[in-house]
């Protein structure tokens, strides 16, 4: 989390925040980052929604489907 840096909050969601972040090393690299609040998706268990969407995203390859570049 401490290599990249928050620009702006793009947006705001019932399980997580999503925002636009660069990573710190390089100015070219800007990435959407969504954080999932951990929490509200284990008391209305929907955790496994928030995986399946990970595994999804890490296997998907079309170009209207932004890539999952980093999961932690």
């Amino acid at each position: 989390m401490n290599d990249f840096e928050v620009i702006k909050e793009v947006g705001h969601g019932a399980f997580g925040v999503v925002y636009l972040v660069r990573k710190k090393n390089t100015i070219e690299e800007i990435f959407a980052m969504k954080v999932l609040f951990k929490a509200s998706l284990i008391l209305k268990r929907k955790l496994r929604y928030a995986v399946a969407e990970s595994n999804i995203l890490k296997t998907c390859n079309h170009p209207f489907i932004i890539k999952l570049h980093y999961a932690f």
